[in-house]
């Protein structure tokens, strides 16, 4: 994860939280599809919902270091 946190570090809040939302809809299609279908990567929603942890945490930091400037 780290190098991930490396590459989304230099983004702004708001292309962070464009890219959080883009991940919840890809996770929501990858749920209805595993009910239709069963995947060739099961581990492919763990890899975003990590991703997407990852993204949410970079926010809340980016925005507590505005506030307590």
């Amino acid at each position: 994860m780290k190098k991930s946190t490396k590459e989304m570090n230099p983004k702004t809040v708001k292309e962070l939280m464009k890219e959080a939302q883009d991940l919840r809809t890809e996770l929501a299609m990858l749920q209805i599809e595993r009910k239709v279908k069963p995947q060739k990567d099961t581990n492919l929603t763990m890899k975003k919902r990590k991703k997407l942890a990852v993204i949410l945490t970079l926010i809340n930091q980016k925005e507590l270091t505005v506030e307590t400037k």
